[in-house]
C-alpha cells in the first residue's frame, strides 16, 4: 500500500514540475519569440530547456536602420525613430543573410 502511495506521489510531483517547467519555458520564449519552443524545451528539460530556449537566436521583426525589435504594426522604430515600412523587415533580415554568407 505504500509503494502504491509513493509512486503515486511521485506521478503528481513529475506533473506539477513539468507544468511549471513548460509555464517558464514559454515565458522565456515568448520574450524571444519563441513561445512553442519554451513551452516544449520546458516541459522535456525544465531548466536546461529554459537555457538552450535563452540562447536560440531571437525571431521577432528587427529595425533595418538599428536592428532594434519593433512591434508589430508600428510606423516608425522606437530605438532610432526610423520609417518602418512592410518591406523593411525583409530588407533587414536578406541584409543579415548577406552578410552573414560573407563573413562564412
Amino acid at each position: 500500500m505504500s509503494d502504491d502511495l509513493d509512486m503515486t506521489q511521485f506521478f503528481i510531483d513529475l506533473f506539477i514540475g513539468m507544468i511549471i517547467g513548460g509555464l517558464v519555458g514559454a515565458l522565456i520564449g515568448r520574450c524571444r519569440g519563441r513561445l512553442v519552443d519554451g513551452l516544449g524545451w520546458g516541459i522535456i528539460l525544465g531548466p536546461i530547456g529554459w537555457l538552450i530556449v535563452a540562447l536560440l537566436s531571437d525571431k521577432r521583426p528587427k529595425c533595418s536602420l538599428c536592428g532594434g525589435v519593433i512591434n508589430p504594426g508600428v510606423s516608425r522604430c522606437c530605438h532610432c525613430g526610423g520609417e518602418i515600412t512592410p518591406g523593411t523587415i525583409q530588407d533587414y533580415e536578406r541584409w543579415k543573410k548577406s552578410k552573414g554568407s560573407v563573413e562564412s
